[in-house]
């Protein structure tokens, strides 16, 4: 990217904006050096309209699509989620998926954000530019796809053999005899572009599912998408086979490494029991009330007798028994006898699950958002996929994970012990609550049928980040983990007190290569936010912020979506002139803080180009000493 791409590009919103209606005028802000066109691009006097997002959504990027970086011949295709986000505020945003010739580009995805009265005000996300015309003509078969990207995960590479995960356990691949194994299609969806298809799952732990894709590289390469699933969930991994020749294009893993009342540990298994009344009361999760709920709200967590409840299903293993309680006027209780027991684990990791679904249900991750419910009770998006929440009596690959596919499937939540201890992730809070995060994050940014919006290297970092994030947010504390391993410090670097000694300019440095160490940044940055402004307004913005933010984002883009949701709460009148303010340079301060500033650049979600910026904008002092 150079300045003659700028100053076409600029050229050519100067031509959009003469060719929209009324005073619209369009403005390029940010650009995305990996693909030379805007990461965002603003909109200026756009009239305040209710309704019709979607549309307006798709027609709106067909209007603009010479700024956005389209070639002349180029047709602007997009593929949009249903699912309209909206905002705490009432601000909206419309996720749309780039195609070309009706397959999906890779990584190319833009989000359309509208104002509470209805507005457009931007769009941001990654755009892919096709010069000259791509012919869709698969040389190598979907079976031999799949075999080769078979071969290929059954086969890691040396370094996977050394890796371990948060907890400091072994992360040794799970095991995978190909040899033998033929592909064999049971179902082929041939009227589609993208020629989706299901296969056996042979010696995999799923059916195997695959499609064509756009993959940009120098030029846009055809390839096969192959969705392959080891053991139950114990890894899951999205490879990406050049449909010319075959070469491995990508292999990413996809898991990350929860009327009645029950006798549950409520923060860690280093404390006492409670019997807690099921559901909890809305005023415990120490978040204000929204005017919006439904009036049976709490709806109840569990089915009958059992720990099953149309948020979670919680069992042993991956197909063992769930719990039962006992029924005693009116009001099923589960006590179990052995306070480190199996029975124990269940009903905590249920326990865990449906405080998440409620405490996530008042920030505005519902229905339509794209949670985690049975039934979704009349109230949109796609139902039949609660939390498959296994407790295991021994360790799990990861220890502790969360794989979360598009909604309408349910999420599998696995939790093992850490043998340096012996004691058990199902009782720790901040454990689960970090792996139901990662749940909320692959639901809500870049839109609920997206599912590789959080695969750049500070994509997935933030996505380690936000699940710390909301673990200390909830529990007010500054670690992750301490009590299941045993170690004041948590499963981290550094505690996230003020002292965090590391900022934004270490990323792509020393450890911070890694996601978990990327994350950590990130989730610092995030409870000085708290800090600054509060924890309740501070977890508010975070959600909306994710409700608002393209595909695989930046630290960046996620800054300045938490600067739009905080702008949409003024706008709403949900802030004062004077709380906005304060709000404003409380969390300018703690971008500042971190290296945030208002000249920080990078390239992209990627670990080039990092510049920090340690400067606040003009008109914001930084607080006395």
């Amino acid at each position: 990217m150079g300045p003659e791409r700028e100053s076409h590009l600029g050229s050519a919103a100067e031509e959009v904006s003469q060719s929209l209606p009324g005073e619209q005028r369009v403005r390029i802000g940010r650009m995305d050096p990996t693909t030379g066109n805007p990461a965002t691009l603003a909109i200026e006097g756009a009239p305040a309209e209710e309704g019709n997002y979607v549309a307006r959504a798709l027609s709106h990027a067909q209007a603009v699509k010479d700024a956005l970086g389209f070639a002349a011949e180029q047709p602007p295709e997009f593929s949009p989620d249903p699912n309209v986000q909206r905002a705490s505020s009432g601000a909206r945003a419309v996720h749309l998926q780039q195609l070309y010739k009706g397959i999906p580009v890779y990584g190319a995805a833009r989000t359309v954000r509208f104002r509470p009265d209805g507005a457009i005000v931007e769009s941001v996300g990654s755009t892919v530019t096709v010069d000259e015309p791509r012919k869709v003509q698969p040389k190598v078969t979907v079976e031999e796809a799949v075999r080769r990207a078979a071969e290929h995960v059954a086969n890691p590479d040396d370094d996977e053999w050394e890796q371990t995960d948060p907890f400091g356990q072994s992360l040794e691949p799970v095991g995978v005899d190909v040899s033998g194994f033929e592909p064999h299609v049971t179902a082929a969806f041939t009227d589609r572009p993208e020629l989706p298809s299901v296969l056996e799952p042979g010696p995999f732990g799923a059916e195997i599912k695959a499609n064509l894709i756009w993959f940009p590289l120098q030029q846009l390469t055809l390839a096969w998408e192959v969705l392959l699933t080891l053991g139950d969930y114990d890894s899951q991994y999205r490879v990406i086979v050049d449909a010319e020749g075959g070469e491995i294009l990508l292999c990413k893993q996809l898991v990350k490494s929860v009327l009645g009342r029950g006798n549950v540990y409520r923060v860690h298994g280093g404390e006492d029991r409670q019997l807690v009344q099921f559901p909890i009361d809305l005023a415990d999760h120490g978040l204000p009330i929204p005017d919006d709920l439904a009036v049976e709200f709490p709806d109840p967590w569990i089915e009958e007798s059992s720990a099953v409840g149309n948020c979670v299903f919680a069992h042993l293993d991956d197909i063992g028994p769930t719990l039962d309680g006992i029924l005693s006027e009116e009001t099923v209780v589960f006590d179990p006898s052995d306070p480190v027991g199996d029975d124990q684990r269940i009903l905590n990791i249920f326990f865990y699950n449906c405080v998440m679904h409620d405490y996530f249900y008042l920030l505005g991750f519902r229905e339509r958002e794209g949670n985690f419910q049975r039934d979704n009770l009349g109230r949109g998006g796609f139902a039949s996929d609660r939390v498959d929440a296994r407790s295991f009596g021994g360790e799990v690959r990861g220890t502790a994970t969360m794989a979360t596919p598009v909604d309408g499937r349910s999420p599998t939540m696995r939790m093992g012990f850490v043998s340096s201890t012996g004691r058990h992730t199902a009782f720790d809070s901040s454990v689960v609550f970090h792996e139901f995060m990662h749940g909320v994050t692959n639901r809500l940014v870049g839109g609920a049928m997206n599912v590789r919006a959080l695969e750049d290297p500070q994509s997935s970092g933030m996505g380690e980040g936000w699940g710390d994030y909301v673990a200390c947010t909830i529990n007010n504390s500054t670690v992750v983990g301490d009590w299941v391993v045993d170690r004041p410090t948590g499963i981290r670097g550094f505690p996230y007190d003020s002292d965090f000694p590391d900022t934004f300019a270490d990323l792509g440095t020393g450890r911070y290569v890694e996601e978990h160490s990327i994350g950590e940044i990130w989730c610092a940055t995030l409870l000085e936010i708290n800090r600054m402004i509060g924890p309740g307004l501070g977890v508010q913005l975070v959600v909306d912020a994710l409700k608002l933010a393209s595909a695989n984002p930046s630290f960046l883009d996620m800054r300045d979506a938490v600067f739009a949701a905080l702008e949409s709460r003024l706008s709403s009148g949900q802030l004062t002139e004077s709380e906005h303010g304060d709000a404003l340079a409380g969390v300018w301060r703690a971008f500042a803080r971190f290296g945030m500033g208002p000249g920080a650049r990078s390239d992209g979600a990627f670990l080039s180009g990092i510049v920090a910026d340690f400067t606040l904008p003009p008109g914001i002092e930084p607080l006395e000493e």
